[in-house]
Order: structure tokens, then C-alpha cells, then sequence
């Protein structure tokens, strides 16, 4: 059998497809880190593979057992790879996250990098896998780096996407590259129809309505746990709290830790405590508002924007659809600066901040600092606008939209409008978005527009050739709630998940069905 590195999410799914590995006799995992409740499960069913704890590892907490495996000397010449340097950017930008209030420092944030680089890296020397299996990009500083080691040694690598039209999961062969055909021999007709109805309707809606309809469902979930996310909050905070001054007579299990506590390193000795759980709670709050009054007061209203304008509207941060699927571009400071070296003068950039960065309930705060917004309006001609301002008016009356990867894109697409992709998103490829290189010019933009019958012939062939049904983290099931009430969904899930895996990891390996 073959031997792989499994990065998979939570969900009884993605334990299934493990087992079906190994009872086919397809492959076996040799290193596997995924959610800690699935960390059991894979040590009893696979007693050989080494299990890291996922959480611990992206808190920069996890003790690795050296005595297992034989270190190296290689290290140095990965270091001065071209691609190191921006593996390190991307994966410091992940690491960021874990930092409250000034207690992860920058210097600890690198030492656990490197130390993810060099243990990550003997782990892998070692196993010597023949695949990567990642459930989706990696977006976390300890997959980020097992994912680019195995591309760094040429480790074929299995990586799945996910559409927000349907339950569709597409399979690449790296964040970078496109979709792999999947002739995996299943009926999926009944998916397939009710897909092509569901892109239908996005495009009526688009065409007919004014109103966003592919406003995803998480985004729709978080405006209504906000409210009750700013009680829930400070109860929770009076509960760790008081948890924390009682953690020395607590067992164990319900004694306050820093890497769950606060996300990275506390500045008292990596324990918890009464005070550093209090300012995590007012360093929360101050930051968040903080965050929003500075938004606010950089802010054009809508009438005084500009009359010749291109939209750019910003991602969530830290989020997978940035950093990494932003590619070259994950860094919005530099996809701005590059939308302006794009535009001509008299055109101007309009940005709009993405509305979970601005809330409690997912803690936009980590991802963006409050002076991101005047450091951005010294790039000449940038706009900012208020965030109840509708998006799709603000695109309706825009020259162009840029994005790098959001559905942003296909909506300009689909109503007319030129559009600029700068990442990898499903639906790279679509007719009338224009794929940002250095040999695009503003004309080039201007005059690639679609036909919508193309557009839509394309969404249907994605769909028809290269996707299976299902989902891939389980909170997405109660976004596609009415694909799952039929009761042999789950089991059409998990046979198209399994075929088209092993289709997969055949076709980039070289296996044989034998």
C-alpha cells in the first residue's frame, strides 16, 4: 500500500474515507493532523502513524518526540529556496492570529516557525510518504509548511475545493493548479440537475434583482449570532476567569491552558491566570472597537465617491480565501498597490471592508490592524466606503472589479461587468474574468466580457465534469441543509469522496488499479 500525510478536517466523513484507504488496500497514513476529537480514532485505527495534535502545533505549544526520528542537515539549503521567503511571509501572517495582547511575540512567533520548518521537515525526510492528502489549503502556519515541504520534494498531493453554488467538492493537485476531471463512475445525476438549478438561479437573481444572492450562509449566520455573541463573550470571560482562580484545586482536564486560553503564548509563564484572562477579555473588546471607529472615520460616503472607479472589496482575514488561495497576491497591501499600478490615473480604487472583520463574533480584530485603513489610503486614489453600503451598488457603478478570489468576480461577470481574479478560486477560468499576470493591461480587462450562456455552459461543465457531491468541513452541511435531507446523502457523499480519491491519488502517482 501506499503510504500518505493526512491534513484532514473534522467529521465522521473524513474518518470513513481513511478507513476505505486502508480497506482497499489503496494507502495508509504514516503522519496524521487533523481536528484533536478525530486524534483518538486515528490512534486506534492506525497504531504506526504518528498523530500530531493540530491545535497545540498551530499554537506554537506542541513538545515533538525527537528520539523518533534522525535529524538532518538539510535544512539550510530549504532556506535559501526561492519560494522560503514567501512561505515564511504567509505563514507568520497565520501565526499573527494567535496574538491577543503583545504576549506571542514576534520572536517567539519565528521561533516556532522555524521550529515547525525543521521538525516538520526530518518528520517528512523520514516517512517518506507518496501523498499529501489535504482536505483543503492549508491555512495554518503547521499545514502551510507540511504542504509546501511535500511540493518542495515533489510529493504528489491531493487537495479538494469546494463551490458556493452547491455541494460540489473539486480535487487539484496543489492550491495553484486547476481541477482534476473525475471520471469516477457514480450517478450523480439527481446532484448534477439540482446544481445546474442552483446556477440558474444565481443567474436570474443577478440579472433580474437588486440583491447579492450568493451572500454566503456563514456570513448570513454571523450577523445573527453578533448580538448574542457580545453577551456570550462576557460570560465567557467571567467563566474562565473564575475558572482561572480556581485552577489549582481543578483536575486537569478543566484547568485553564494559554494555547486554548488565548491562542499563543501567555505573559505569565504560559499559564492562564486571573489577570492575563481579564485583559485577553478588555484587549478583545478595545480592539474590536477600536478596529470599527478607525474604519469608520476613513470612510467616503457613497455620494461623494468618485465617478470613474474600480471595486475592490476585501476578504476576511485570517481566512483560507487570502492567504494562501491569494497566491502571489495574499497580501492585500500588495493586491491594491497592484490594482493601482493596473488602473490609469483618472481611475480611482474603492475598497469595502469585508463585515465579519468588523465583528465580535469571529474576531475580525486578529486579522487587521486598525491602522490597515490610512496605511492603505496613502496608495493614491483609494476610496473607502461605509460598510452598510450595499455591495452589489457599489459594483453596479464601478468601471471594474477586483478581487482575489471572492464570487465578487463572477457576479461582475455574470452582469456584463469586466472582472480581475488575482487568486485561485473554483471558478477560476470563467469566461469575462480576466486572470491577473503582468502582461494584462487595462484594455486587455475592459474588453473581456462574456456572453452569459458561455458563462453558464461553463459553471455546468465545472460542475458535470470536474466536482462529486459533498461538503468538506461539517458546519457547511447547514449551509446545503436541503442537499442532506434525503438519508442516503451521507452514504452518496462518502462514495463519491472515496472513488474520486482514489482516482485521484492513482492518476498523480502512477498506481495502477492493480
Amino acid at each position: 500500500m501506499l503510504k500518505y500525510i493526512y491534513l484532514p478536517p473534522s467529521g465522521d466523513l473524513w474518518r470513513k474515507l481513511a478507513i476505505n484507504l486502508r480497506d482497499q488496500r489503496i494507502a495508509t497514513p504514516v503522519l496524521w493532523m487533523g481536528h484533536r476529537k478525530s486524534d483518538p480514532f486515528a490512534r486506534e485505527n492506525f497504531p504506526d502513524c504518528n498523530v500530531i495534535n493540530f491545535n497545540e502545533t498551530n499554537k506554537g505549544t506542541f513538545q515533538f518526540k525527537d528520539q523518533e526520528y534522525e535529524k538532518h542537515s538539510k535544512y539550510c539549503q530549504i532556506l535559501r529556496e526561492p519560494w522560503f521567503l514567501e512561505l515564511k511571509d504567509q505563514a507568520m501572517r497565520m501565526l499573527d492570529r494567535n496574538d491577543y495582547f503583545g504576549a506571542f511575540r514576534p520572536v517567539d512567533r519565528e521561533a516556532a516557525f522555524y521550529n515547525l520548518i525543521f521538525r516538520f521537515y526530518t518528520i517528512i525526510e523520514k516517512e517518506k510518504p507518496d501523498v499529501l492528502i489535504v482536505s483543503e489549503s492549508p491555512h495554518f502556519a503547521s499545514t502551510l509548511i507540511v504542504y509546501r515541504t511535500c511540493e518542495y520534494m515533489e510529493i504528489p498531493i491531493v487537495c479538494y475545493m469546494t463551490s458556493l453554488v452547491s455541494p460540489a467538492i473539486f480535487i487539484k493537485s496543489g492550491i495553484d493548479k486547476p481541477p482534476i476531471k473525475l471520471p469516477i463512475g457514480i450517478d450523480q445525476n439527481e446532484f448534477l440537475q439540482a446544481s445546474h438549478k442552483e446556477i440558474d438561479g444565481m443567474i436570474y437573481n443577478l440579472l433580474n434583482g437588486e440583491r447579492n444572492p450568493q451572500q454566503p450562509g456563514y456570513m448570513l449566520r454571523q450577523f445573527k449570532m453578533e448580538r448574542r455573541k457580545r453577551v456570550s463573550r462576557l460570560l465567557k470571560a467571567f467563566r474562565n476567569i473564575f475558572r482561572a482562580a480556581l485552577s489549582p484545586i481543578l483536575p486537569a482536564s478543566m484547568q485553564t491552558r494559554s494555547h486554548y486560553g488565548f491562542h499563543g503564548f501567555s505573559a505569565f509563564n504560559n499559564h492562564a491566570g486571573i489577570v492575563s484572562e481579564a485583559i485577553k477579555y478588555i484587549t478583545e473588546v478595545r480592539a474590536q472597537r477600536a478596529l470599527t471607529k478607525a474604519y469608520s472615520e476613513i470612510c467616503t460616503s457613497e455620494d461623494s465617491l468618485p465617478e470613474k472607479y474600480a471595486f475592490f472589496p476585501l476578504h476576511y482575514e485570517p481566512e483560507r480565501t487570502s492567504n494562501p488561495d491569494g497566491g502571489e497576491w495574499h497580501n492585500q497591501y500588495h493586491a491594491i498597490a497592484r490594482l493601482r499600478q493596473l488602473l490609469p490615473d483618472d481611475v480611482a480604487i474603492v475598497v469595502k471592508e469585508h463585515p465579519s472583520q468588523l465583528g465580535s463574533f469571529v474576531q475580525g480584530f486578529r486579522g487587521r490592524s486598525r491602522f490597515s485603513y490610512e496605511t492603505i489610503s496613502a496608495i493614491k486614489g483609494v476610496f473607502f466606503t461605509p460598510i452598510d453600503v450595499p455591495s452589489w451598488r457599489i459594483q453596479r457603478n464601478a468601471i471594474l472589479t477586483c478581487t482575489l478570489t471572492g464570487t465578487a468576480a463572477l457576479e461582475a461577470a455574470i452582469t456584463g461587468k469586466p472582472a480581475v481574479l488575482m487568486g485561485h478560486s473554483w471558478f477560476r477560468g470563467c469566461p469575462g474574468i480576466t486572470l491577473l499576470t503582468d502582461a494584462v493591461s487595462f484594455e486587455d480587462v475592459l474588453n473581456n466580457t462574456a456572453d452569459i450562456e458561455d458563462i453558464r455552459a461553463y459553471l455546468y461543465r465545472l460542475i458535470d465534469e470536474y466536482s462529486f457531491f459533498g461538503v468538506i468541513a461539517p458546519s457547511q452541511r447547514k449551509y446545503f441543509a436541503k442537499w442532506f435531507a434525503d438519508s442516503s446523502s451521507m452514504e452518496r457523499e462518502e462514495l463519491g469522496l472515496t472513488k474520486a480519491t482514489i482516482y485521484a491519488i492513482r492518476a498523480l502517482t502512477g498506481e495502477s488499479d492493480g
